[in-house]
């Protein structure tokens, strides 16, 4: 089931089961932190992100709104992924995407580093990416570092 899906069905349950709501409100923001979870997406940063919006009186409805976008975020990293893939190398790809990777180069990179190393991989493309690095060279680096059994190795941890 998909994460907007399963938001639409907890707010009709919310509907049904607590007070009335507009069929068009968002969804609680706690409701967006449990969709994700249980569509298996990491949800440490998001539980994160709520708690500073509730600290910084920002209203619910907006919280949700960022919440949801995040979640959107991570869901298209997550469908790039091996189905195994965990949350730090989950987030490290929807970082990688929102720096402008193609999704061929998060699927490739992930796959060429694999295991404890991808997260860190996708990273270090998110980061060079969005140091102004054009992608083929910073894919090139990523991958030649991930190849590599020198020192050259502590870009990838």
């Amino acid at each position: 089931m998909s994460v907007m899906r399963h938001l639409q069905m907890l707010c009709l349950v919310g509907a049904l089961s607590g007070p009335a709501r507009a069929g068009n409100e968002d969804p609680q923001p706690a409701e967006v932190v449990s969709a994700a979870g249980e569509a298996g997406l990491p949800t440490d940063a998001l539980s994160r992100k709520l708690q500073e919006g509730l600290a910084k009186g920002i209203p619910s409805h907006r919280i949700a709104q960022v919440l949801t976008a995040r979640v959107d975020e991570l869901a298209a990293a997550q469908r790039l992924l091996p189905t195994d893939s965990t949350g730090p190398v989950i987030e490290a790809a929807a970082a990688a995407l929102a720096a402008g990777a193609r999704s061929v180069t998060i699927t490739r990179i992930a796959a060429d580093a694999g295991g404890p190393h991808a997260a860190r991989a996708l990273q270090t493309l998110a980061d060079l990416l969005r140091a102004g690095l054009p992608e083929t060279e910073a894919t090139q680096l990523v991958a030649s570092a991930a190849a590599s059994a020198t020192p050259g190795t502590a870009l990838l941890g």
